[in-house]
């Protein structure tokens, strides 16, 4: 009886140790999307502006390539005081005017040394909807300047209207890869962006190693055809592992088969799909279970 109690114990010992596996090895985080913002006519400016500056961190991406604070990304201009110089950039066109047409028509005037990178606000990535375009701009305008934009009934009416016919069906893969504005500079619907390299078909030819490197230490390795120094480099301090391992996994998804993978980092990756765990402990618990009732059996 002793033994049969032994036994028992090993079995229980060894499901204990396979789930503690699991819960060290197996990444898990759960994102939530930001809310979306109530933008009416009714709102004041100072709570526009602060609308419109959520929408600059999160939702537009803006950061990616401006800055707003001594510290921060210089692929495009320094927005600090972009409001006061915005009604000086073009004759006769005032601030709200100029801004305006940034954001819908980035590349219809330039600043001088800067690339003609950045997409309209209103198409994806951002996929601004009026209102939101509205609060953007009062926030800008903010920045050394005066706010006078004002939200209207029309633009609310238009963003009703936008999200009434958006296309649903998003995969989770884009929509984190959104999240974290991969999607501002490379091309994960087809749309041939060029900034960055496209990743839908990065998985064929990097293993899942080089793409990690790519996110932390994005300037190791430029791929060929592609500037240096575009890329943020802060993703290691401000991404947590397990979210460094989800942005890896999701384009290792969008990059079909991964030619360049190595065996074992395949059978690793099969290894990590919740369906074949799930498997794999109903097969051991019950294979230990019948180890067991044949042995007492036998006895």
């Amino acid at each position: 009886m002793k033994k049969v109690f032994l036994r028992i114990l090993l079995f229980v010992l060894a499901i204990d140790l396979f789930y503690m596996y699991i819960g060290q090895t197996v990444t898990q985080s759960e994102q939530h999307p930001p809310a979306e913002l109530e933008i009416t006519p009714e709102n004041e400016p100072a709570e526009l502006v602060s609308m419109g500056e959520e929408l600059v961190k999160n939702k537009g991406g803006c950061l990616i390539c401006h800055k707003i604070t001594e510290t921060g990304n210089e692929r495009g201009p320094d927005l600090r005081g972009v409001g006061g110089r915005a009604a000086t950039r073009i004759p006769d066109v005032t601030a709200e005017a100029y801004l305006t047409e940034a954001l819908l028509q980035p590349a219809a005037f330039v600043v001088n040394e800067y690339p003609p990178i950045m997409p309209a606000a209103n198409l994806p990535p951002a996929d601004m909807s009026a209102t939101e375009l509205k609060a953007v701009i009062a926030f800008l305008q903010s920045l050394g300047g005066e706010v006078t934009v004002e939200v209207t009934q029309e633009d609310v009416e238009l963003a009703a209207a936008k999200a009434a016919t958006a296309v649903g069906g998003t995969s989770p893969e884009v929509a984190y890869l959104n999240l974290h504005g991969c999607v501002t500079c490379h091309d994960v619907h087809g749309d041939a962006r060029q900034v960055g390299p496209p990743l839908t078909q990065v998985a064929q030819r990097l293993s899942e190693e080089e793409i990690r490197q790519s996110i932390l230490d994005p300037n190791a390795v430029i791929s060929e055809g592609y500037a240096a120094g575009l890329m943020p480099t802060t993703f290691a301090e401000d991404l947590k592992p397990q979210e460094v391992d989800q942005l890896v996994r999701y384009v290792v998804r969008l990059g079909g088969t991964g030619a360049g993978r190595t065996f074992w980092e395949r059978i690793r990756r099969a290894s990590g799909h919740p369906m074949l765990q799930l498997i794999s402990i109903i097969f051991v618990f019950n294979a230990g279970a019948w180890w067991a009732i044949e042995w007492i059996e036998r006895r």
